[in-house]
């Protein structure tokens, strides 16, 4: 069987949910800017994971209540599965999070978008390395345009990159990446055993359990406290904030980590990773738009090479789906 051949019965909805994904996630560097301004980096990751936790309970639930013989049909998960399944809520919320916004809180929103196709690289490398892509001159040319994309992106911002502070959010960022794209090529066969819906669940259940146990090495605060530290910042928090948290909670991971999965089990995660470069084009007009951060030539002409990158992974696709027709 080819490892790159998508099942189900059309690509058209994996695409258009992995469209949606990069629409959010790419704005998620800019919109984040506004919630780290009132409160540490670890407090939003926190609120993320509980609440999405939350949210995927409750549809789990409202789903087995409206068909029953899906809980029934559903075999029990062993213990490799339950390590299986912390290890990637480690690399793919609980790690991944904390790196992306201790990263922002030190740099600009437009280079931790800039540095969102590295995703693409790391992901189609591990897939490559475990079995599950086979070596594409496509793929290859997604890769290039897209790092192409991103030194042009990057090259605005050389000045802010080597002072320590940039440098240090730089790093942090691209260690999220390395990390999100462990989960995209780890992932696949968990939710295609389990479902999207309930592989998100038990991932962001275990994540937020690790949240808790990072919040406590980062912040120093005994388990106890930690409840009581978020409730003391709750009055003085502004609607700004309220907003931006809710993006971030319900925009930027409910909806994202849901449709990545569904992504996952009909798409290889070369080809879902290769499409995250999109978010630099969406979160550099954004970080533009939102935060006056500049918008020069090579932001336009770098978009242009990586969203060619995109249709190297998408046009070869649409025509083998043509010609199987």
């Amino acid at each position: 069987m080819d490892p790159d051949a998508a099942p189900g019965r059309s690509s058209v909805f994996p695409w258009a949910a992995l469209f949606v994904v990069q629409l959010l996630f790419g704005g998620l560097p800019v919109v984040s800017k506004f919630a780290i301004a009132e409160v540490p980096p670890q407090v939003i990751v926190l609120c993320r994971g509980f609440a999405a936790a939350a949210v995927f309970a409750l549809l789990s639930a409202v789903r087995r209540r409206r068909a029953p013989a899906l809980s029934h049909k559903a075999p029990p998960l062993g213990l490799p599965t339950h390590l299986a399944l912390v290890g990637l809520a480690a690399v793919g919320v609980s790690l991944n999070q904390t790196a992306l916004f201790y990263g922002l809180q030190r740099t600009t929103s437009a280079a931790g978008a800039i540095l969102a196709p590295m995703i693409s690289v790391f992901a189609l490398l591990l897939s490559l390395l475990l079995g599950r892509e086979r070596f594409a001159w496509n793929k290859i040319a997604n890769i290039a345009l897209g790092i192409t994309g991103t030194v042009l992106l990057f090259a605005p911002f050389l000045g802010d990159t080597f002072s320590p502070e940039a440098l240090v959010g730089n790093l942090l960022c691209l260690t999220s990446t390395f990390l999100y794209a462990t989960y995209l090529a780890a992932a696949p066969p968990l939710v295609t055993r389990m479902g999207s819906l309930d592989f998100s669940r038990m991932v962001f259940l275990y994540a937020s359990v690790l949240n808790v146990i990072v919040f406590i090495a980062l912040s120093g605060f005994p388990d106890a406290a930690v409840v009581a530290r978020v409730f003391e910042m709750l009055p003085q928090l502004s609607a700004t904030f309220w907003g931006a948290l809710a993006y971030v909670v319900l925009g930027a991971t409910v909806v994202t980590y849901l449709l990545n999965a569904y992504a996952l089990e009909k798409l290889p995660p070369g080809i879902v990773g290769g499409v995250v470069c999109v978010q630099t084009v969406i979160g550099v007009s954004l970080s533009n738009v939102l935060l006056a951060e500049p918008f020069p030539v090579e932001h336009a002409v770098a978009m242009a090479l990586v969203v060619a990158g995109v249709l190297c992974l998408w046009m070869p696709r649409r025509m083998q789906t043509s010609e199987r027709k």
